[in-house]
């Protein structure tokens, strides 16, 4: 099914919104991972899907899943992003990978 781009962006921001509750609300790392993998899967080319990436990696750490949240962030670790919170984040990563 084909959605104009508008309607693809509101579809994609509101699947967005349960991972990020899960996240925020005290649901635990693993609700988190579970919405996290389904936003993923539902929009492989979406808008936040760098987001959705980074935040199911953190979910993997939380969860103990040591290798899997450092093989998750290591594209991050390794991107040289333009953004004024792209170096900040760079360390955080690094001290994450030891």
């Amino acid at each position: 099914m084909w959605l104009p781009l508008a309607a693809t962006l509101a579809v994609s921001t509101a699947a967005l919104a349960r991972p990020r509750s899960a996240r925020f609300d005290g649901a635990g790392p693993s609700t988190a991972l579970v919405a996290w993998d389904d936003y993923l899967r539902r929009f492989p080319d979406g808008q936040f899907v760098p987001e959705a990436r980074f935040n199911r990696a953190i979910a993997l750490l939380k969860l103990h899943r040591t290798a899997d949240g450092r093989a998750a962030l290591q594209p991050f670790a390794a991107r040289r992003e333009p953004s004024p919170s792209a170096a900040s984040s760079r360390i955080r990563i690094h001290r994450r990978l030891g």
